[in-house]
This record gives structure tokens, sequence and C-alpha cells, in this order.
């Protein structure tokens, strides 16, 4: 906690990460209390702090990064809902 709060020292710094968080749920109709809300906040300060200093560029990078996780677990849902069917087939020869 205390390196976040030596890379988050200025309120400017803060309002960009709220903007971009604010443009976040308004974007996908989400609350700000959400549990989505609080994920993507993290997030925000974690790109904030490795380096992507505007709110354009958190976004961005928010959104490379949601449709990363985004393909991974449908790959991930894919692949066991087909080793599922392969082991019922098998079971039933």
């Amino acid at each position: 906690m205390t390196n976040l709060l030596q890379a988050i020292c200025f309120k400017d710094d803060i309002n960009v990460v709220f903007e971009a968080l604010s443009e976040w749920c308004d974007l996908r109709k989400k609350s700000p209390n959400s549990l989505e809300a609080c994920r993507a906040a993290s997030a925000l300060f974690d790109l904030f702090q490795a380096g992507y200093e505007t709110k354009e560029l958190l976004l961005a990078a928010l959104e490379r990064s949601n449709s990363a996780q985004h393909v991974s677990a449908v790959t991930y849902d894919f692949t066991e809902t087909a080793g599922a069917m392969a082991a019922s087939v098998h079971t039933r020869e």
C-alpha cells in the first residue's frame, strides 16, 4: 500500500483514474459500486502505476486487458466443455 501512496500522491493523478473509471462505468451501464467496477478500478490503478497516465491510455489498456481475459475464459470454458463431451462419448462406447 505504501508504494501505491507514493505513486499516486497528487489529486490530478487520482482524478485521471476516477475519470477513466467513470467513463468505463457509463459505457458499460455499470454502477460504480458494482463488483465489475471495483475490479476495473483496481486494474486502472495498476495500469496507472505501470505508466498509463491519461484517461485514453488507461481505457485502451483496460480494454486490451479485458479482451485478453475474456478470450482466455472462453477458451477455458470451451476446452472444459469439449473435454466433458469427449469423456461422455467415450464412456458410452
